[in-house]
């Protein structure tokens, strides 16, 4: 059944083990894709379980400005919301470091199918990938700036680059909007930012929503967003692919 559902952040409880907890959001919306809330205490220091390319892939969005990750050829600065995804299990030096004040981040572990690992095969972004929400590449939709809204949307793991997977970031003032639209390949999750506040409309109708509220919207489900005045929308979304994109190529089963 086509569906929608929520977690509010409001309700999230963490555990911290070693400085850091990490809380699983909407577990069982896919069975392919799962989803952590995360808080590193400042100062402290996390390595990452890190996956081989025909096991799993594994991104991580930082919602907060505090520290940064460490590789063994260079450190990435997160001083800004920002997203990396590393290069599977080929740099086992990892590390996410938080510094003054305490990081936020989700973290977010996907498997690698058949059709993943043989689009690696034939094309993908160049990884490592770390990039601050703000650089995105700017992109525009037909129900969005070219229905009018003032919304500004980036591209940060581009679709079809890092096979199933992709994600993008939304932010406007309001009154702004997202038109109703059907995704009718992929599954998407919205994950609501700090100082956001906003209208979500989907198959259970109207839902409003705050900062740390995070969504899940399957295939074939129309949905679109509106902000008052008075509101904000500041949002980022995952989408996963559920069994691939159509007609786009692949490398050949060997």
């Amino acid at each position: 059944m086509k569906q929608m559902q929520l977690a509010k952040g409001k309700d999230v409880t963490f555990q911290f083990e070693n400085g850091l907890a990490q809380t699983e959001i909407l577990a069982g919306c896919s069975e392919d894709l799962r989803i952590f809330r995360c808080v590193l205490k400042k100062g402290h220091v996390w390595k990452p379980e890190l996956f081989s390319i025909t096991d799993k892939i594994q991104f991580f969005a930082f919602i907060s400005a505090s520290g940064y990750v460490l590789t063994t050829d260079r450190s990435y600065n997160i001083d800004d919301r920002a997203v990396f995804c590393p290069d599977f299990d080929k740099d086992p030096g990892i590390e996410i470091h938080a510094g003054a004040e305490d990081l936020e981040f989700y973290r977010y572990i996907g498997v690698m199918n058949d059709w993943d690992i043989r689009r690696f095969k034939l094309q993908h972004i160049v990884l490592p990938r770390f990039r601050l929400f703000k650089d995105g590449v700017r992109y525009t939709e037909g129900f969005t700036g070219d229905a009018g809204s003032n919304l500004r949307s980036h591209l940060l793991l581009e679709g079809r680059q890092l096979g199933r997977y992709s994600m993008g970031y939304n932010v406007g003032e309001g009154p702004s909007f997202v038109g109703t639209h059907t995704h009718d390949v992929v599954e998407q999750w919205y994950f609501v930012l700090q100082d956001s506040s906003f209208t979500y409309t989907a198959d259970q109708g109207d839902v409003e929503m705050e900062a740390y509220d995070v969504s899940y919207t399957d295939r074939g489900v129309p949905h679109g967003s509106k902000a008052r005045a008075d509101q904000k929308i500041n949002y980022f979304w995952v989408e996963l692919a559920t069994e691939g994109y159509p007609e786009v190529a692949i490398a050949p089963e060997e």
